[in-house]
């Protein structure tokens, strides 16, 4: 007696409908579909890392983070590296550091502020370059060659570029004697805290052009010719065009790029790390100090740890307020036509 090979059932969509050959319907079922062991076993392979990853790198995190802002750790003792709740303490511990004239978060923020203004202050000119780049004037490819090898090289390689140019017998050491009219030269302009801030945010200008010019002239290449060519055919200037044209057609992009910008006030640090060698001279930041408060602990469990884990959390309400107010307040002057 010959077995009777038994076939594999056929996977169908849970819905189909069957024609004839003129078109008519003329059925419509709706059957379950059934999917092999090893198709199931492959879903889970693809998205098991990833889960696993957001919920210990993500959920986990934040989590422990907000917890360890309400407590202190025994640092003696039986109880040594266990967390206990202090409440608010380690929040008053940040406001009274703050509260403090000579203290280095306080410098820390006055420079992260002056940073932050410094690059809202070349934000425009940002545009007004990527503009020049976009309208292809006489010149641009060498400007363009120029404020992109930041964005192509290191930040590291950058940095040391600039060490070589402003350190000891750099060619920049000489020009600044002579300008600020001192007596001796100092051996490096970052170990001297009257020229440090000054370049390391010019530094931080070189640097962060590039990003922006490139995020402009991708928005600005989407506005159609025809708009341009119309503008053009009324006599405006570059001025009237960029200002009455091109900006209302990318008002959604500029909302985006003026909202996070703004979100990352508290980030502005420039390359302090690189430069100073960690802060020095009075060019501390706020990124540059919260990196060193934890790159100086050398214990598992340091009341360092909850408390920055609730100065963070202070510092991320107010970039949240600050992000949407900015936000409502720029979505109320123009409406913009997106291209």
């Amino acid at each position: 007696m010959s077995k009777i090979k038994k076939e594999k059932p056929i996977v169908m969509p849970r819905e189909f409908t069957i024609r004839n050959n003129r078109g008519e319907e003329v059925a419509c079922e709706n059957r379950p579909v059934r999917y092999e062991w090893y198709t199931y076993l492959f879903i889970v392979s693809v998205l098991i890392l990833p889960i696993i990853h957001f919920l210990v790198f993500y959920v986990y995190l934040h989590f422990d983070s907000f917890y360890i802002a309400f407590c202190k750790y025994y640092m003696t003792g039986e109880k040594a590296g266990k967390a206990y709740w202090v409440g608010f303490e380690n929040f008053k511990e940040v406001l009274n550091e703050l509260s403090t004239a000579d203290s280095e978060l306080l410098l820390s923020f006055r420079n992260t502020a002056i940073t932050f203004f410094v690059g809202f202050a070349y934000w425009p000119f940002s545009i007004a370059l990527s503009y020049f780049l976009y309208k292809k004037i006489r010149g641009y490819q060498l400007f363009r060659i120029f404020f992109y090898i930041p964005s192509i090289l290191s930040g590291v390689v950058t940095s040391s570029f600039v060490l070589a140019i402003c350190g000891s017998y750099g060619p920049m050491v000489p020009i600044v004697t002579k300008l600020w009219n001192l007596e001796m030269a100092p051996s490096s302009i970052f170990t001297d805290s009257t020229f440090a801030n000054l370049f390391i945010n010019l530094h931080l200008i070189w640097g962060g052009i590039p990003g922006n010019m490139i995020l402009w002239a991708g928005t600005f290449a989407r506005i159609p010719d025809s708009v341009i060519e119309s503008g053009q055919l009324e006599g405006i200037g570059a001025l009237r065009e960029i200002w009455q044209i091109i900006i209302p057609l990318v008002w959604p992009t500029f909302v985006l790029l003026f909202i996070t910008m703004w979100a990352g006030f508290f980030s502005a640090g420039g390359a302090v790390f690189l430069l100073t060698g960690g802060g020095g001279y009075g060019t501390q930041t706020l990124p540059n100090w919260q990196y060193m408060k934890v790159y100086n602990v050398k214990s598992a469990y340091n009341n360092a740890y909850t408390y920055l884990a609730a100065f963070g959390m202070m510092l991320s309400v107010v970039a949240a307020t600050v992000s949407l107010s900015v936000r409502h307040l720029a979505n109320k002057f123009n409406q913009g036509v997106e291209y």
